[in-house]
């Protein structure tokens, strides 16, 4: 007996799907397996990119135009943070998206990566609390305008 639309439901049931699978029907019929399973590095970049939205939150909260070049030191209370970040550092373009001409990524007691010489002294500072974004201890981040070109 052929069944007509509407006296059936269609539904994937994912037997046998490896777990970091994520599996979804297509309205034209197919189907999408995608793997979910990350890697340090992957996790590293996620890190560096929610640096980047903490540090364009802190340009907005301390009056800076869109266009103001500057310089920034982000400071992490966990050493493997601040490791994270510097590694993902390039690949996530932290300093171009937030145009910053200087860096300093440290931990309280290490500096990592250094990009370029401070010329001004921080004009604002902010603290993302630890768990705000994928950061497991706090995060400090200081901006300061400068007139040197990116």
């Amino acid at each position: 007996i052929a069944l007509q639309e509407g006296e059936y439901d269609l539904a994937l049931e994912a037997g046998g799907v490896a777990e970091g699978t994520a599996i979804a029907l297509l309205a034209d019929g197919g189907f999408v397996l995608l793997d979910t399973a990350t890697t340090p590095e992957l996790e590293a970049e996620g890190l560096a990119r929610d640096v980047i939205r903490a540090v364009q939150d802190t340009r907005k909260a301390a009056g800076f135009d869109v266009s103001d070049r500057i310089q920034l030191s982000i400071v992490f209370a966990d050493e493997g943070d601040a490791r994270a970040v510097a590694s993902a550092f390039a690949v996530a373009d932290v300093a171009g998206e937030t145009l910053a001409v200087h860096h300093l990524v440290e931990t309280r007691t290490d500096e990592l990566l250094r990009g370029g010489e401070p010329t001004a002294a921080p004009e604002f500072e902010s603290v993302v609390a630890a768990g705000t974004y994928a950061n497991a201890g706090d995060v400090t981040i200081c901006v300061a305008r400068t007139g040197g070109a990116r």
